[in-house]
């Protein structure tokens, strides 16, 4: 959380480096037990790396996106934790 900070406070939020800095904190919280705020964090990240139009992940259903794919799969942890499993 502390580099997430950091880099925060130099770079732009919507900046790829924040999506994957965010990915990674998602599944850290969702370790801790932290399932809703590890689910927003995901989301967050998937947000920033949809809408990055230098990434062409306007289309998820070809998107090669390696960094967008772990977003999903952090999102759908935190949505099993959460014993919603129709949503993940």
């Amino acid at each position: 959380k502390r580099i997430y900070l950091q880099e925060k406070s130099l770079i732009k939020e919507d900046h790829q480096i924040h999506a994957r800095a965010l990915t990674q904190l998602s599944m850290a919280k969702n370790g801790l037990g932290k399932h809703q705020e590890a689910l927003e964090d995901a989301r967050k990240s998937k947000d920033i790396l949809v809408n990055d139009s230098t990434r062409n992940n306007q289309e998820l259903n070809t998107s090669i996106d390696v960094d967008l794919a772990d977003s999903f799969v952090a999102e759908a942890d935190s949505l099993v934790s959460l014993g919603k499993i129709e949503a993940a």
